[in-house]
């Protein structure tokens, strides 16, 4: 029997009788797949069954032939395989830069979908090729897509958005042309529209994607019309307009009334103080100046008061001329001044541009004509100056004329239209006021206006990783939730202006609602940050406030009740309203508040996270909970404030942290994976280029299936390992350059990491490693404090506190299953705590760090090699969990009556004392890495499943007896054939080499005068690309070598689409 939707197989034993293991107070649960609302679920326990059904009476018959089952289903084991599977979506690809969306095949729910593709036709020339690029998008149900064309545009942005909705229920092709510079790359490039080359010099290759029948209908071509842009453009638009005025004044005077006195307040005040309406304060001075000036600016509008008008004008365009000459600070005009860090900045714009709003229809054209000027001067920055999407050639740090010539423009690999870096995200964010201010009243703010919105609607996740709507915090708690309240306030904001435009569909809105509730639940107080910098502490909490206004606008109780449950243990500045956010409520109600899931699952973006109790309720981490997250980025590390962690994870248990590993704030030592519950690989860590990715996935998710009582999920880790030769670097960069740089690594098979977590109670993790020669294998363990005892043979047990909220301690018992004579284990603590116990480094961390770090290796290098640890974390004072050895892949784990017998052995999903079993070698098959192309206009690539005999396969090439054999021999890494001499390789080793082989050798060699050598006859695909003449070029020569091939070895291969 076979869930379906889990994944699940339950394996009847005849004749076997119940387990002991399953006696007591033990039970588990079948819940099978049927269609919404025709479920029903079986509980075994005690021999006693309880059913719930759905409507339907037919299941009364589905539940009677099941019920004769059940004697032999309630005890057979777990058996976890091939149903477990997860697909990657091909969107998921290249997402460490602004990558091809939608992916290839997928079926999409937003018509149009969200778009965006790669800045160069191969994501790994991202860094390197600086040059500007003008695009052709082309969308057509052609599957050629050469015609029959459902859009077509030019554009030079990679992430361009305000189209039209093409059809829901049809599938489309679409592919991106790119257009250089007509100058040469040295030369004058001012992008003007002789600036381009008159055709495209490379093509994406097409890409299939399908709209639901039932999809959302989107269309956001609106943002092109100028004539609806001219109506939503007049004064005042920013938080209310002329025709709600009234409205929102009578619902200030009931709904907000403490919070609107505070604003007159502080307006009043304003109107007497000595500098007001002359002078202008240096520095922080401004900034404060310009926040004072918005809120007299709100008071005019709300009460039509004419004292508020006195003098407001003349302070606003004293500020914008300071705004553009003034230097201060290190040497910088605020006006093309980088913003990371630089609060005072900020906060004049903004004050800036809310005032000019709101006080343009007082002001004089020569006075708006000035304002206009400063906002312009930080859009022609942005654009042009190094702030988010070009840089300037003449001066990297901007032009203090604000004009850009003469020179030409570069595309850093930072830029928002490249790998999006933090300084340019925080510039961008701060920013975009300043274009939907004034966007109806000046091209440079219009033009800015047009990047700002493209990047929110198509972008939004403002932690680097772009993969759209399955990411996550990728940059850690701090970063990912100051960015993340970043992009919330202005997408908000945005949606005032047009409230008409739907930008609640923004992809961005859909998911970080959940993601945030799911990721820092109520009370969340970690002591560091276990996935990037700044994010230990309460400094988290002082990011929440615009999540409540995200939950009100979409409408979303549980996101609701998240920020609620959250706002007492906030700053109590945060609740209170600011002018800049004043009647978002005044919008979106407060909508009734309910519990949030329990699981969220984030395939592409590689992260899970999980609790045992509503992470929207102070239980579910303060008291009564448990709850954990794994992460598995396709993505990498970027290498700015995120960290080396794939395939670690952190638990927290009854209150209190079990597992927290990285640092608090800001070091090297928390980017190095050995920071992390880790696995290392003689001694080195995890690390991808950081200028741009050379793999299309570097970790991703293969498998995962819950069911009562049970979570299963897998990763494969193998790729963010140093295989290539390049120079890493980076952000904190935690690494010495040797050996890394030297890609140590290239001949890593396996990194696979499993985890059960059971019965809502304890973990079991599973460590899958190889490589085609002997390695040292380490897993780390952190412990917080100094409470570690009985350690022996890699097991142990220590206790946890909390702080805040204060909680009981929790022990925590660690069970390393594998056999100790197999293991060297080694604590580092005091001192020593953060350096390498087999490479010797020692980065330099915050100068916080915990008591221990356990390593626990393998004595001797291995070629393959298992860790099974079993975390069980309890209260203090309850009944410690008991341990059994069975052998190195099976463990038995017994508390009171409780008992499992888990097993990472394929061959025991008969043994009658098994309660779960994993069937590991069908989830290798599944993580194999999969090749791909170094010809990005390839539309099929070699994988292992195309490999169908790979041991006939092997004797052909080591035989060499024929032309092509011996060819194809030739060209085989030595490392390669001995994998395929070797009798004792498996078919799955084999497929591997095969792929990875014949991917290359298709891309490098024709094996046309091989074939036509050896006198074999060409099928009809072979002839059809030799008719158009496709052997030399580049882009059709792979696929006719794949059919070359197939021509030579019937059956070996699978051909191609």
């Amino acid at each position: 029997m076979k869930n379906e939707q889990s994944g699940l197989t339950f394996r009847p034993r005849p004749g076997a009788g119940e387990s002991n293991r399953m006696r007591g107070s033990a039970h588990m649960s079948i819940r099978l797949a049927y269609p919404k609302g025709q479920g029903w679920q079986y509980h075994g326990r005690n021999r006693r069954a309880f059913w719930r059904v759905g409507c339907g009476s037919v299941l009364w018959v589905v539940f009677l032939v099941f019920a004769l089952l059940v004697k032999t289903a309630v005890c057979a084991p777990i058996w976890i395989g091939a149903g477990a599977r997860i697909q990657l979506p091909t969107s998921a690809e290249w997402s460490s830069m602004i990558n091809f969306r939608p992916g290839d095949k997928e079926v999409v729910d937003l018509d149009p979908p969200i778009f965006s593709w790669s800045y160069t036709p191969d994501p790994r020339d991202c860094a390197s090729d600086t040059k500007p690029k003008l695009f052709v998008l082309l969308v057509s149900t052609n599957p050629t897509c050469d015609s029959g064309f459902v859009l077509q545009l030019t554009n030079r942005l990679n992430f361009y958005n305000f189209l039209p909705p093409l059809g829901r229920g049809r599938t489309y092709y679409w592919k991106v042309g790119y257009i250089n510079p007509a100058s040469p790359y040295s030369t004058n490039r001012t992008l003007k529209a002789d600036s381009w080359a008159s055709e495209p010099y490379a093509w994406s290759r097409v890409r299939q994607f399908t709209i639901k029948a039932n999809a959302t209908v989107w269309d956001r071509s609106r943002f092109a019309d100028p004539v609806y842009l001219a109506e939503r453009g007049r004064h005042p638009h920013l938080l209310l307009n002329a025709g709600n005025r009234s409205a929102v004044s009578n619902w200030i005077v009931t709904a907000m009334a403490s919070d609107w006195s505070y604003i007159i307040r502080s307006a009043n005040t304003t109107l007497t103080e000595a500098w007001w309406p002359d002078q202008v304060l240096p520095g922080w001075g401004a900034s404060d100046q310009a926040e004072q000036l918005a809120k007299v600016a709100l008071a005019w509008q709300i009460t039509r008061n004419p004292q508020y008008t006195n003098g407001a004008v003349t302070m606003l365009t004293n500020l914008a001329w300071y705004f553009v000459t003034n230097v201060y600070g290190l040497n910088e005009v605020p006006a093309i001044a980088d913003w990371i860090g630089k609060m005072s900045c900020i906060k004049l714009f903004r004050g800036l541009a809310y005032a000019y709003d709101w006080l343009y229809e007082i002001s004089s054209p020569s006075q708006r004509a000035n304002v206009v000027k400063a906002l312009d001067r930080r859009a022609m920055y942005m654009l042009y100056g190094g702030g988010g999407l070009y840089w300037w050639t003449g001066n990297y740090k901007g032009d203090t004329n604000g004009l850009y010539e003469p020179g030409g423009l570069y595309v850093e690999s930072s830029s928002l239209a490249k790998k999006n870096s933090s300084h340019p995200i925080d510039n961008q964010l701060f920013s975009v006021v300043g274009a939907l201010a004034a966007f109806a009243d000046s091209g440079p703010c219009r033009d800015w206006f047009d990047v700002a919105m493209n990047w929110l609607i198509a972008i939004s996740y403002p932690w680097g990783f772009v993969d759209g709507t399955d990411t996550g915090f990728g940059r850690g708690y701090g970063f990912g939730t100051l960015y993340g309240s970043s992009a919330a306030g202005a997408l908000l904001l945005a949606s005032t202006v047009f409230p008409d435009a739907h930008l609640h569909l923004t992809p961005y809105w859909r998911d970080a609602i959940d993601w945030t509730t799911a990721w820092c639940p109520v009370l969340f107080n970690p002591p560091f940050c276990a996935w990037g910098e700044t994010g230990s502490g309460l400094n988290i909490y002082t990011a929440y406030k615009p999540f409540g206004d995200i939950s009100c606008r979409y409408t979303n109780g549980y996101g609701f009740q998240h920020w609620n449950r959250m706002k007492d243990y906030r700053a109590s500045y945060e609740s209170r309203r600011e002018y800049y956010d004043f009647t978002y409520r005044f919008y979106w109600p407060e909508p009734p508040q309910s519990n949030a899931p329990l699981r969220q699952l984030r395939v592409a973006g590689g992260w899970y996270a999980e609790h045992t109790l509503p992470p929207n309720t102070e239980e579910a981490f303060a008291t009564n909970g448990i709850g954990w997250i794994f992460q598995a980025r396709p993505a990498g590390s970027q290498c700015l404030h995120d960290y080396f962690s794939d395939g670690s994870f952190e638990i927290w248990a009854y209150g209190a942290w079990v597992t927290s590993p990285g640092q608090a704030s800001i070091g090297r030592y928390g980017h190095h994976s050995m920071a992390h519950n880790s696995i290392l690989v003689d001694g080195l860590g995890q690390v991808q280029d950081h200028r741009g990715p050379l793999e299309p996935v570097y970790a991703k998710f293969i498998a995962y299936t819950n069911w009562i009582g049970g979570t299963y999920i897998a990763a494969d880790l193998t790729k963010a390992y140093p295989h290539h030769q390049c120079w890493y670097g980076g952000w904190q960069y935690p690494y010495p350059s040797l050996p890394y740089n030297s890609g140590p690594l290239t001949n890593l098979l396996r990194v696979h990491r499993h985890i059960l977590f059971l019965r809502q109670k304890y973990f079991v993790v599973f460590d899958d490693l190889a490589a085609t020669t002997p390695r040292k294998y380490s897993i780390v363990y952190h412990v917080t404090e100094d409470t570690l005892t009985n350690l022996s043979g890699g097991s142990f047990q220590y206790t946890s506190t909390n702080l805040f909220p204060p909680a009981p301690a929790v022990r925590t018992f660690v069970w390393q299953n594998t056999d100790p004579a197999q293991l060297d284990v080694t604590v580092m603590s005091g001192t020593n705590v953060n350096r390498n116990p087999i490479t010797g480094e020692q980065p330099a961390g915050d100068g916080k760090y915990r008591a221990h770090a356990i390593w626990t290796s393998t004595r001797d290098p291995r070629v393959e090699f298992t860790f099974l640890t079993v975390i069980y974390p309890v209260r203090e004072g309850s009944l410690p969990p008991q341990f059994r050895r069975i052998d190195n892949l099976t463990v038995a784990v017994t508390n009171g009556a409780e008992g499992d017998v888990i097993s990472f052995d394929s061959g025991r999903t008969n043994d009658p004392n098994v309660t779960l079993v994993v069937d590991v070698a069908t989830i290798r098959a599944i993580g194999l890495t999969q090749a791909r192309p170094n010809v990005p206009g390839v539309t099929r690539f070699i994988t292992v499943n195309d490999i169908l005999q790979p041991r006939q396969m092997a004797d052909s090439m080591i035989s060499r007896s024929n032309t092509v054999c011996n060819l194809l021999w030739t060209e085989l890494l030595p490392s390669e054939q001995l994998t395929l001499q070797d009798r004792a390789s498996e078919e799955v080793r084999l497929q591997q080499t095969f792929a990875n082989a014949l991917h290359r050798i298709f891309d490098k060699c024709s094996l046309l005068e091989a074939v036509q050598q050896d006198g074999v006859k060409l099928s009809e695909y072979s002839q059809a690309l030799l008719a158009k003449d496709v052997a030399g070029k580049n882009k059709l020569k792979y696929r006719l070598n794949w059919h070359l091939f197939c021509d030579a070895f019937p059956g070996y291969l699978e051909r191609p689409n």
